[in-house]
């Protein structure tokens, strides 16, 4: 149970320290050094067709930051595929990367739009090639972890919900699976995409998102929120982590949000300019930018 009433200024104050102090052991600062704040720039520019800006952007930032090709984004096959449209320089590996190294399914290659392209200059051998990049990429995971997390998902849903369950039972399993997750990151560090896979393994979402906000209020706060701004920092996790656990402590003890993450009508407490400039704090995007890109990118559907 959350011991006492988090504060905005405590709130604040424990971001400010830790954007300053707790990054320590990488030669780049993904937040720090523009690495999410870039990625929405040039998603943004693509979406809007200027794609020589785009380019650029992306060009400049993966010179000097490892691409994390986050959920959402996936901008490493959108880096890609502006080498297509823009007629530059692409290397045959940097095609087959987007299967070995980021888990894109092959008949995404094959029918997105742009990326099939290159892939009609390449088909055959590519074709050949697919089982191997295939086993390079599932090779490459900690399919023990991905499992092991796959797991506590399920008992994380084992009393929850139902119509109501037997919370003594589900609190002794969170209480479980919080320690589980400290001894994962002790042992593994944050389990990324790149280290444990997407739902493109095996259609199972392996995210631990979710585990996160079943933790004890205060171990949230002091422990998971700290140590996953750490990983933002070194480009291992979502932002969008570190305002969800914000906003599920806000929301539980102030009855609003400090970020914004959550779709709610509870109004914030905040000027538009003030929430951007939380949000950027953390390596968010804009309030309202994912409407915007969904409403662009998807359409047909009515509610974003």
């Amino acid at each position: 149970m959350f011991f006492m009433k988090i504060e905005h200024s405590l709130l604040l104050s424990m971001v400010a320290f830790f954007l300053i102090s707790c990054f320590t052991d990488s030669k780049v600062d993904y937040l720090a050094d523009g690495y999410y704040s870039n990625i929405y720039e040039a998603d943004s520019l693509y979406i809007e067709k200027e794609y020589e800006k785009s380019y650029e952007i992306f060009d400049k930032v993966f010179s000097k930051f490892d691409p994390i090709d986050m959920d959402v984004y996936n901008e490493v096959s959108t880096y890609v595929k502006l080498k297509i449209i823009l007629g530059k320089d692409l290397k045959y590996k940097e095609y087959t990367d987007l299967t070995s190294i980021y888990g894109y399914p092959d008949i995404f290659l094959k029918k997105d739009s742009v990326l099939n392209i290159y892939y009609n200059r390449v088909k055959n051998k590519f074709d050949k090639e697919i089982p191997v990049l295939k086993k390079a990429y599932t090779s490459s995971l900690n399919m023990d972890l991905r499992n092991k997390i796959l797991r506590m998902k399920v008992e994380d849903q084992r009393f929850r919900g139902n119509g109501g369950g037997n919370w003594d039972k589900q609190n002794k399993i969170d209480s479980i699976n919080t320690q589980e997750l400290i001894n994962i990151f002790d042992t593994y560090g944050f389990p990324s995409k790149k280290m444990i896979g997407s739902s493109l393994v095996d259609g199972q979402h392996a995210s631990i998102s979710t585990l996160l906000l079943h933790t004890d209020d205060s171990i949230k706060e002091h422990y998971f929120i700290p140590k996953i701004l750490d990983y933002v920092r070194k480009g291992k996790a979502n932002p969008r982590l570190v305002g969800y656990m914000y906003d599920r402590l806000f929301l539980s003890t102030v009855n609003e949000q400090y970020y914004g993450t959550y779709i709610t009508s509870k109004p914030m407490n905040a000027s538009l300019k003030e929430i951007n400039e939380r949000r950027a704090s953390i390596g968010l995007s804009n309030l309202g930018h994912d409407d915007w890109r969904n409403s662009i990118l998807y359409p047909d559907f009515d509610e974003y």
